[in-house]
């Protein structure tokens, strides 16, 4: 059957039956296209879940933010002030004493938590003969940039930070003009209200009278503080209040900032010693007036130092007993943080987690019916564990860069720590006075790390955690005394241009995002997947490419023909009228303004048709269906040209 004879059926279903006549080289089956290596990471997730949200109405989602972000900042208000009593009245202190009995009085918990001690014992003794087990029980390099320790240390670092900037605005703000502040010492707001209406005069005046006020809250003597200066009375209060935190004094407390995260087993127990009785308020508004209300209702925030004490303890799983005890309500701690950002922090910060809510809510009411819940519980778990496991990612980074310290046990570990601050510091100062000299203090400092004892398998761990730590906890650059030198060059060159990013790109754009892709699938696995997911893949060079159709579909498409209707040159027709069609090679010039010619009976001709081969063969589709669908509408097309000529016939 030739190419002239179908034409006319087929013609317009050319693009519907998978083949393509473009050159391009077809994907061979098996073969890895680049779409499917990006989508493959943590980084194509992450752009498929940011697709599954840009269908969301800008508008409702705000309204939705909005609205959530204030729900969960008075919610976890009521939330946080439970933790303002002793822990065994929390929320958390009962959940996690209720695990630590059933731990400890159930034969079943009994039995695991045997099984638990036993391994931490194993882990141990195995630390103590073994470098690699002991590195990864206790080394982990550390971050040196403000932002990476926050985030390294993960809920340590969220708790560390919040407290310090609570802390910090205690301390070292001065009362000021701030009559209101005298709550924090649990002052009645009626003598407030009284004590601020009776003080007149200057605005010196008024600052005095009230900075003597709190130094009295401070448990000073009024006639004490006669003679002194605000100055004066100022820095008596930082050290008071210092110590109202539980540090010996202003200079202790001093040593702190920057390290609250960092320093959280120390920080817990000066909290211990703090007075439970201080409210430290930020942000309220004065007294009992309808926009003092209104400002402490939005955005006003008070925070407990028996509060802090005690989610410090829970972090650090200082009040429970069994593995499991203490587990369960750090936990707690990880995701109310996670999913509120408010088991550390302000009123503002929920908004940042209200936009994943909002956008949840939304697609949840989209979704088909009989959806919602695949919808809901597939997006707040992919959101969760992006955000968990970037966490993770960057603490496991940080972790395989403490392959460095194999040769070293913790006291080495904080020699080597030690010696290097030490060069550092003299590469700043420029003590060194030619490059031997510096490279020979580094060499002794690395020498602190006793590679030499390592085998094979250690020494590549090694070189490992240099690798992942590159940039971090490293020696800087030799700097010149000489007064024409490359000093500016030779630091660009030393710094963490790529240790920085790697660290970065690595756990929030690769591991966090595939780390929810799992806990995504393994809710599909539960609750079964939506129509529209946010795993959905959307490869746009597919989409551009024509799509095949299904047999059955081609068939109901196509449209009948009626073969009186078509032209004489139709070979259809000319077989049954008896006429016998040109040959398909002859070639002949045709006039388009005498295209019908008449012969000598006079009846009409028509134009030779003619038909040249294209140079470049059709090339099936990528897709393995294409052929057999090409082949079922050839079979149709055949059935369809048997039934028009029986009817002829």
């Amino acid at each position: 059957m030739s190419q002239q004879s179908v034409n006319p059926y087929l013609r317009n279903n050319y693009n519907q039956v998978g083949f393509s006549s473009q050159t391009a080289n077809p994907v061979m089956q098996g073969q890895t296209t680049a779409n499917e290596v990006v989508q493959s990471t943590g980084a194509g997730q992450l752009s498929n879940r940011l697709k599954a949200s840009k269908d969301a109405d800008p508008l409702t989602t705000l309204g939705l933010t909005l609205g959530i972000g204030y729900g969960i900042g008075q919610g976890m208000d009521v939330y946080n002030r439970n933790f303002n009593k002793e822990y065994s009245q929390t929320i958390t202190g009962k959940v996690g004493n209720w695990v630590d009995k059933f731990f400890e009085n159930n034969s079943v918990g009994k039995y695991i938590e045997s099984k638990l001690k036993a391994f931490d014992n194993w882990t141990n003794q195995k630390a103590q003969t073994s470098k690699i087990m002991r590195s990864l029980k206790y080394h982990s390099t550390e971050a040196q940039w403000k932002f990476a320790k926050f985030f390294t240390l993960g809920i340590k670092g969220f708790l560390g930070a919040d407290t310090e900037q609570v802390v910090e605005g205690f301390i070292e703000k001065p009362i000021g003009l701030d009559f209101q502040k005298l709550e924090q010492y649990r002052i009645p707001q009626s003598e407030i209200d009284s004590f601020k209406a009776a003080c007149t005069g200057t605005k010196a005046e008024k600052l005095m009278a009230l900075q003597i006020r709190e130094l009295e809250a401070l448990g000073q003597n009024k006639q004490a503080l006669a003679g002194k200066s605000l100055e004066e009375l100022q820095t008596l209060a930082k050290e008071l209040k210092s110590k109202k935190i539980g540090f010996n004094d202003f200079a202790h407390y001093s040593t702190f900032k920057g390290k609250f995260g960092e320093k959280a087993e120390e920080m817990a127990k000066i909290l211990e010693k703090s007075d439970k009785n201080i409210i430290i308020t930020r942000l309220k508004g004065a007294g009992n007036t309808i926009s003092g209300r209104i400002r402490s209702h939005f955005i006003g925030r008070e925070v407990g130092l028996q509060e802090l004490s005690n989610k410090f303890n829970v972090i650090l799983g200082k009040n429970n007993k069994t593995y499991f005890g203490r587990a369960i309500p750090k936990a707690m701690a990880w995701i109310t943080e996670g999913c509120t950002n408010r088991f550390a922090g302000g009123k503002f910060v929920p908004l940042m987690q209200a936009t994943i809510f909002a956008d949840m809510l939304y697609h949840i009411w989209n979704a088909p019916k009989g959806e919602k819940i695949q919808t809901g519980a597939e997006r707040l778990v992919n959101d969760f564990f992006i955000f968990i496991g970037g966490i993770i990612g960057a603490i496991g980074m940080h972790k395989i860069g403490g392959f460095k310290y194999l040769g070293v046990d913790n006291a080495g570990k904080e020699a080597y720590r030690q010696a290097l601050k030490l060069h550092n510091e003299n590469v700043v100062n420029k003590v060194f006075n030619n490059k031997k000299e510096f490279k020979d203090s580094l060499k002794a400092v690395n020498k602190l790390l006793k590679r030499k004892d390592l085998n094979f398998l250690q020494k590549g761990l090694a070189k490992l955690g240099e690798l992942i730590n590159c940039g971090n906890e490293h020696s800087f650059a030799y700097r010149s005394k000489s007064a024409v030198n490359m000093n500016w060059l030779r630091r660009i060159a030393n710094t963490n241009i790529l240790g920085a990013p790697m660290r970065f790109i690595i756990p929030m754009f690769i591991i966090g995002p595939f780390i929810g892709k799992m806990a995504t699938k393994m809710v599909h696995a539960v609750i079964g997947r939506p129509t529209v997911s946010v795993l959905d893949e959307e490869n746009e060079e597919e989409a551009q490419q024509p799509q095949a159709v299904q047999p059955q579909q081609n068939q109901q498409t196509t449209p009948q023909v009626d073969p009186n209707k078509l032209a004489d040159s139709n070979l259809i027709k000319q077989t049954v009228a008896g006429e016998k069609a040109q040959p398909e090679a002859q070639t002949q010039t045709q006039n388009p303004q005498n295209n019908n010619q008449q012969n000598q009976d006079g009846k009409i001709l028509e134009p030779v048709r003619t038909y040249i081969p294209s140079p470049v063969g059709m090339v099936q589709n990528y897709d393995p269906t294409a052929a057999q669908m090409a082949l079922n509408n050839a079979d149709a097309s055949e059935k369809k040209i048997q039934e028009i000529l029986g009817k002829m016939k």
